[in-house]
């Protein structure tokens, strides 16, 4: 039998309650209030649910928030990491802006730019 160092309710809560260590003390915030402004992503995870993998990421801007990702975002970030970006971001910042735009089926999603223009 396996040393048990947490009691059996100690693991369930955390079964039942899945984070990442970026959520920890921070609040869910809303990806609608970052739109149009630009903010520094400065860290990231990914989280699973039903449509599969989801982006989970946290901005100097709004210390005390974390914010989940759509598709685009998300995607990026898997890139990011897979290619080995991820503590660059961590160290540097990422800075992006998220927009609403309409695809050809007319969805509306969350697009993203990273280094936008200074106006």
């Amino acid at each position: 039998m396996a040393d048990l160092k947490k009691s059996l309710k100690q693991k369930a809560q955390e079964l039942s309650a899945p984070q990442l260590p970026i959520m920890e003390g921070r609040d869910k915030g809303d990806t609608d209030d970052l739109i149009g402004v630009v903010v520094t992503l400065r860290d990231f995870g990914f989280m699973s649910g039903d449509n599969g993998d989801y982006v989970v990421f946290i901005v100097d801007e709004e210390p005390k928030e974390f914010f989940f990702g759509g598709k685009v975002l998300t995607d990026d970030m898997q890139k990011m990491e897979s290619d080995g970006y991820h503590q660059m971001i961590v160290d540097e910042g990422l800075p992006m802006v998220l927009t609403k735009k309409k695809s050809k089926n007319k969805q509306t999603y969350t697009n993203v730019l990273f280094y936008p223009e200074e106006k």
